[in-house]
């Protein structure tokens, strides 16, 4: 066993807690990237000062930000399930992510660049689609490599930003291991330090999958304890966690009301506590969650396997659902875009298991390639680290 890692596979609570937390995170993502609910002024990311309907925008503005802790927690997951296991064997465990991560994603990223280039000549002709564009009145070989790699912008199908930063993460995990090792776990530290200054490494779009990732990466060493111990304190100190974060995000919405300090709470720094708040409550929600045996549970857990597939179809997907919605009779009212805000992304989500589940059942080798080799249906189980993640 080197001295990374714990001789342990995840414990069934461990596992439990994984898939629950990436189902939710995934499906937090979907609201997270419809933005603006179809039609409205009021973008997510600013105050709350001008909006179309005060209620919907609201929620909207909430759970946009609130899921901004979404690309942290799936950070941290992948990096201790990465580095817990018996052996580190690097160039084994990079051609594993190869398979699961990097084509699948590549072949996704190439079919949205497709359907997005043949919506957008729709559009130029009929209307509907022409907001999508990707530079596609004037396309190169750069806009190919762009729109499926992200090299010097996000790839059209804009989720793909977090698996190429997820890629550079995985080729550099070596040096990571390297340096956690040699300093006794001291990197973090200085990690996270530069991480909240809002550095960002040459060909990264953020430091926040090479942070969160070396944060999960710590998890699986021996002086850390693994996941669960982490989950312990998190039982013991998420529950203050859950109503700061709540005031914390209120306090970004209506950041206007506060002169004085408007600037800092929309700044970097505060953004960052934020993400910190998040992954601490939405740990202590997902574990209290984790030890029952409730409905939400099985459901989370029933539906875990299909998480990668729902990340990787859900953009542009939830654009078309809304140019959709908008068209609905009484769309255009309080009532219209709370439901628009509700429906739009459940019903993307939605789309997605069924595409997912007719693949699964009727061209299952079509689906496991696009699933990264992972089985959709099958309940998550206390297996090795290179198939569970």
């Amino acid at each position: 066993m080197t001295e990374a890692s714990l001789d342990l596979r995840p414990t069934k609570m461990e596992s439990e807690f994984i898939s629950m937390t990436r189902f939710l995170m995934i499906i937090g993502l979907t609201f997270h990237h419809m933005f603006q609910i179809p039609s409205s002024e009021y973008y997510p990311r600013d105050p709350i000062q001008t909006y179309s309907f005060f209620v919907p925008d609201l929620f909207n503005g909430f759970f946009h930000m609130a899921f901004m802790a979404a690309v942290p927690a799936l950070s941290v997951i992948s990096g201790y399930l990465f580095f817990r296991r018996r052996d580190l064997d690097f160039p084994q465990l990079l051609k594993a992510r190869f398979f699961t991560v990097a084509l699948p994603a590549w072949i996704w990223a190439a079919i949205w660049l497709l359907v997005g280039f043949a919506l957008f000549k729709v559009g130029q002709k009929y209307g509907p689609f022409r907001w999508m564009n990707y530079d596609f009145d004037k396309f190169t070989g750069l806009t190919l490599l762009n729109g499926i790699v992200g090299y010097d912008q996000n790839p059209f199908a804009l989720q793909f930003w977090f698996v190429h930063d997820l890629i550079l993460t995985l080729l550099l995990s070596p040096v990571v291991y390297h340096l956690l090792r040699t300093t006794k776990l001291w990197a973090l530290p200085v990690m996270f330090a530069v991480w909240l200054t809002g550095y960002v490494p040459p060909l990264f779009f953020s430091m926040n999958v090479l942070f969160f990732f070396a944060v999960g990466a710590g998890l699986a060493f021996p002086q850390v304890g693994g996941l669960q111990n982490a989950l312990e304190k998190v039982a013991h100190w998420g529950g203050y966690a859950v109503p700061v974060f709540v005031l914390a995000l209120v306090l970004r919405l209506f950041s206007f009301k506060f002169v004085e300090v408007s600037e800092f709470i929309r700044g970097d720094f505060y953004l960052s506590l934020l993400r910190l708040l998040g992954i601490v409550s939405f740990s202590f929600v997902l574990l209290m969650l984790a030890k029952q045996d409730g409905s939400i549970k099985k459901f989370f857990l029933k539906y875990s396997g299909y998480s990668f597939f729902i990340f990787a179809a859900h953009y542009p997907l939830i654009m078309i659902v809304g140019a959709v919605a908008v068209r609905v009779p009484g769309h255009n009212s309080s009532t219209g875009f709370f439901a628009m805000w509700l429906a739009v992304p459940l019903l993307t989500a939605t789309l997605c298991v069924i595409l997912a589940k007719l693949l699964e059942r009727f061209l299952p080798a079509v689906f496991a390639l696009l699933n990264g080799g992972r089985n959709g249906s099958a309940p998550p189980k206390q297996v090795d680290t290179v198939s569970a993640s």
